[in-house]
């Protein structure tokens, strides 16, 4: 979590230094140079990252939060299930004893 934490603040902070610490346009004697493009397309390149790697993030968490869901209504399920022969009551001991 911290790892992902680390890259989202790397991409905002290059976002925000290349939008600040460049100049959109430098006139020398002979020639200009402009920048706002680049500037614009560097920036934006650093924010489609960042929120990649939000979107992911978002993505795994609620695949996460969805298997542990389905587990544990398969284990209430399997749990508050009443054995009717010997055979349920042997395969309801063995999922209590391998049950995560």
């Amino acid at each position: 979590m911290e790892d992902i934490k680390k890259e989202i603040e790397h991409y905002e902070q290059a976002h925000y230094e290349i939008m600040t610490l460049a100049e959109d346009e430098v006139d020398f004697r002979i020639f200009r140079v402009m920048t706002q493009k680049m500037k614009e397309t560097l920036g934006n390149k650093a924010i489609e990252h960042r929120d990649r790697i939000l979107e992911e993030t978002y993505k795994y968490c609620t695949d996460t939060t969805s298997s542990v869901l389905k587990t544990y209504i398969e284990m209430k399920a399997a749990i508050e299930h009443d054995p009717i022969n010997e055979k349920e009551l042997i395969a309801s001991k063995d999922f209590n004893t391998k049950a995560p």
